[in-house]
């Protein structure tokens, strides 16, 4: 304890130093600087001669109210003028008086209670600052270690357990049961593993949790026999320890409802000793007094909070998951062909950053991604089709280039131009068999993604140019301007505006994203998933931006998408492509400055591909 003097008379402060005796040390004040928090300041005022003890105040002083604001307790050294000012200077927030000359046991007395005061205020700043912790904690492994290093420095305890309830019951004694869950040794360290047990009287810790009530042991090899709980000696024989002084609260929500227990074991002197034989547990362990037992039921109460908010949490992020999960499913319904396309992007993406963290290249040294950063690209790669889901179906899963309602209407067309010629009598049966069979051989070959040639072309411009008239007298060709487009200038099988169509999904995904309020951290997954089908070159969309515009994680999934749509199995609208070939794309995609030729090289070269590659 740090005890301050501030006053002129050197008499005063050497009795002072002589009654306190070589407990204490006695430092000085000159300045503001010298006050320290925590503290007892002995202000001499024995020099006035009436209440106003002001005189005696340095100007430098902060009043006694506010040095109570770092927990500094003033106690005035008085005079003969006791009497008339010792009701003034308590009024006036000092902690205390004393009379000068000195009587010992009322200075002793003054100290020791102002200390206590002191200690109490620490320990209410310190449950203050443990609460404030314990709830920006959401991790329960993390929640747990933390609420134990807590109450052993609060009650300078050498070990301690958490025991939280369970759902399970056991079906051989109908008991509900318990979980062991975490525990700390300053002597042994965290040597545990979790296991369950029956909530009964038989146990110490079943005990609080079954009856409500804490239990504050001496020495628990002492418990007496008539007792329904007792001591489980298994982890000292185990573990050559001793366990001696026990606490074990009751942990109660604020629904008064007990959810487990905080046990503390064997209290010390001092919290850094370590009981590693057993003359230090016999001089060094101590009894938890009553102020501990409510320091704990404090903190256990805090502690309740902390983790039933983190179970919410848990449950929050576990309904988050399955919100994705079900987003997911819900796309790849409508396309099945496409079926773990979204999570096999997303765990690329993820383990591509995961590198890029660890990785000791120059091109990457100014990246690095956060937790935070990580969970966004998870799920951004999850959801980046999700826009999908506003697409025609017919749109969608569409395989040839032209829908089969098309293909009836031109052999429609067909048959009718195979009438005409034979009506018109200039060609045997034979010539307008082979003439009509040609035509619907190229829209056939035609109609397949990818099989176009230069004769097929010419036959499809005959067709285009070739007239029919319909039963109602309309002329029509017998492949419309339309048709004929979707047959010669497809991309794969979607017409331009079909692709544009199927483009318009990120947009889609985009503006569902940007609906749902994503917390701190994750604001930037509806842009990486909106961005990932852009190219450095512009030339990609749905905005056309360029590199330096481009969010790296969309950056990083588009090399992902990319990677995954060449590989994966056989869609609608193009076959499934070997790794090699795959490469080889990418690698001319790098070249030609439309994707980022540094995340390619990594993704390369550490093989980070081989992570899905099962799952093809």
């Amino acid at each position: 304890m740090n005890i301050l003097y501030y006053g002129t008379n050197n008499t005063i402060k050497k009795e002072l130093l002589s009654t306190i005796g070589s407990t204490y040390q006695v430092k000085d004040i000159q300045s503001h600087d010298d006050i320290i928090d925590d503290s007892i300041l002995f202000v001499d005022v024995s020099s006035i001669e009436n209440s106003n003890w002001g005189s005696a105040w340095a100007d430098f002083l902060p009043s006694p109210l506010k040095l109570l604001i770092n927990n500094v307790r003033v106690i005035a050294i008085t005079g003969n003028n006791t009497d008339s000012i010792a009701l003034q200077l308590l009024n006036d927030d000092f902690f205390d008086y004393v009379r000068y000359p000195f009587n010992s046991p009322r200075l002793q007395a003054s100290i020791i209670n102002a200390q206590r005061t002191i200690n109490n205020e620490i320990e209410l700043k310190s449950l203050y600052t443990i609460g404030i912790n314990l709830s920006s904690e959401s991790n329960l492994d993390t929640l747990l270690r933390n609420i134990l290093n807590a109450a052993m420095d609060l009650t300078n305890s050498d070990g301690g357990s958490i025991y939280l309830l369970t759902d399970d019951i056991n079906p051989e004694t109908d008991e509900r049961m318990m979980q062991f869950e975490h525990s700390i040794s300053d002597t042994l360290g965290e040597i545990y593993s979790k296991f369950k047990m029956p909530i009964n009287d038989k146990s110490l810790a079943g005990f609080v949790v079954h009856t409500g009530k804490s239990l504050n042991i001496e020495d628990v090899y002492t418990i007496p026999e008539n007792l329904p709980y007792g001591f489980n000696s298994s982890f000292d024989i185990k573990n050559g320890y001793r366990t001696k002084s026990m606490l074990v609260v009751p942990m109660i929500n604020h629904k008064q409802k007990i959810i487990g227990a905080l046990q503390l074991i064997n209290r010390k002197k001092d919290r850094e000793i370590k009981l590693d034989s057993l003359e230090k547990i016999n001089t060094s362990v101590i009894d938890f007094d009553h102020k501990c037992e409510l320091l704990i039921r404090s903190l256990g109460s805090q502690a309740t909070i902390s983790i039933e908010t983190s179970g919410l949490y848990r449950e929050l992020h576990m309904l988050f998951e399955s919100f994705m999960t079900a987003s997911v499913n819900a796309v790849e319904s409508r396309d099945p062909s496409t079926a773990g396309h979204s999570r096999r992007v997303s765990k690329l993406s993820v383990a591509i950053a995961n590198h890029i963290n660890m990785s000791d290249s120059p091109a990457f040294q100014n990246i690095h991604f956060s937790i935070e950063d990580l969970l966004a690209i998870k799920y951004a790669g999850l959801l980046h089709d999700f826009g999908k889901i506003g697409i025609n179906e017919k749109i969608l899963l569409k395989a040839k280039k032209l829908f089969d309602e098309e293909i009836h209407i031109i052999n429609s067309r067909l048959e009718i131009f195979q009438y005409t010629l034979y009506f018109e009598g200039n060609k045997t049966l034979n010539n307008i068999f082979d003439t009509v069979h040609e035509y619907r051989d190229a829209i056939m070959i035609a109609n397949e993604p990818g099989k176009l040639t230069e004769k097929i072309i010419d036959i499809l411009e005959t067709e285009h140019k070739t007239f029919i008239k319909t039963l109602d007298e309309r002329e029509e060709k017998i492949i419309n301007d339309l048709e004929y487009n979707k047959l010669v200038n497809s991309r794969g099988s979607l017409s331009a505006e079909e692709y544009k169509i199927i483009q318009s999904h990120v947009e889609h995904s985009y503006n569902f994203l940007k609906l749902i309020q994503w917390p701190t951290g994750l604001e930037k997954v509806p842009d990486i998933a909106r961005y990932h089908h852009e190219k450095l070159d512009g030339s990609g969309y749905p905005t056309g931006i360029k590199s330096d515009k481009i969010p790296f994680e969309s950056q990083i999934m588009c090399i992902a998408d990319i990677f995954d749509a060449l590989i994966a199995s056989e869609r609608p609208y193009k076959t499934k492509m070997t790794i090699e070939k795959a490469f080889d794309i990418l690698d001319d995609e790098a070249k030609q400055g439309k994707i980022n030729q540094n995340i390619l090289d990594l993704f390369f070269e550490e093989k980070i591909y081989e992570i899905i590659m099962e799952q093809i």
